[in-house]
């Protein structure tokens, strides 16, 4: 009997032991799994650098010995320029291409004068108190101011008198004391001729005279860059957008009356007509030979800062 109670009381412990174990490994198996300290899973921070941009206006000047380059040799006379008609002729500056001595304002005007270079008012044509600031916002096209979008300097007069009234490549002097020219047929009186334009007859003035501007006058080129800075104010780039020459402005009698701005150009498309032009550099006691296009990327020259934009400063979106 006391054996058969034994077995039975054995038998209960056993299942009850089983039970119990069985449940055990399933809470190990459901239950989740908590670690000590961190969590299962962090934020994750996007480090991402933020990089801003601002606008710098900064003058290269002729009396740097380093800018150099970009201003000498002067020419005695104007390339591309027909002496005895007066007039600029484009395919003159491929005649004596070889005998012209090229600087960056030569460049500039052949390749303006050949179509292939567009200029910028530097301010607007409308309103001169809007100055441009090298944003290119006036561009002086032939077909805005000429007669059609094929005409040049040299074949449009609209277009021509347009850019010589604006003072972009030469100045026109008036002579406010002028008197008609006297007629071939009648001495003693005013030369009239009709005018289509107003419909009416008018005397004729001798022409105004035109002095086109010359290497020589170039003091200085203005240009307008993009700095890239990080997230710090460090400047990571400076890319250049716009560059604009400088001459001395004369009145008719000859007096300086300050610095002017001739016209802006687009950097982009200025400096892909550098290419084949070489200058020889000596820096460090180190001779080498690069193109102008090279002397700006490698910014060989030297820039005083005159302005910059403080305000707008505007982030770079990737």
């Amino acid at each position: 009997m006391i054996k058969s109670l034994m077995s039975i009381l054995f038998i209960i412990c056993f299942n009850y032991l089983a039970i119990a174990f069985n449940h055990s490994l399933h809470s190990l198996s459901t239950s989740p799994i908590h670690s000590v300290g961190k969590p299962d899973t962090e934020p994750f921070h996007d480090k991402k650098k933020k990089n801003w941009t601002k606008d710098v206006w900064s003058v290269i000047e002729l009396d740097q010995k380093v800018n150099a380059p970009l201003f000498h040799p002067y020419n005695d006379k104007i390339p591309g320029f027909d002496y005895p008609n007066q007039e600029i002729k484009s395919a003159l500056f491929e005649v004596h291409k070889g005998a012209i001595k090229w600087n960056l304002w030569t460049i500039i005007m052949r390749n303006f004068f050949n179509n292939k270079l567009l200029l910028y008012s530097p301010y607007d044509p409308e309103w001169e108190n809007n100055k441009d600031d090298g944003f290119l916002l006036y561009p002086v096209s032939p077909s805005e101011y000429g007669t059609s979008s094929e005409a040049t300097y040299e074949t449009d007069s609209t277009f021509r008198e347009n850019v010589l009234n604006m003072g972009l490549i030469g100045q026109v002097y008036y002579d406010p004391y002028a008197t008609p020219l006297l007629s071939w047929l009648y001495p003693d009186e005013d030369s009239i001729i009709y005018n289509p334009k107003t419909g009416f007859h008018e005397a004729v003035y001798p022409p105004d005279d035109i002095v086109l501007y010359q290497d020589k006058d170039i003091v200085a080129y203005n240009i307008k860059e993009k700095w890239i800075l990080d997230e710090n104010g460090k400047v990571l780039d400076k890319i250049i957008t716009a560059i604009a020459p400088i001459i001395i402005q004369k009145d008719n009698n000859g007096n300086d009356v300050g610095e002017r701005e001739l016209f802006w150009l687009e950097y982009t498309a200025l400096v892909e007509l550098l290419t084949p032009y070489y200058i020889q550099l000596n820096r460090y006691k180190h001779e080498e030979i690069i193109t102008l296009g090279e002397f700006f990327d490698r910014r060989e020259f030297f820039a005083s800062e005159i302005s910059r934009d403080s305000i707008q400063v505007k982030k770079v979106i990737d």
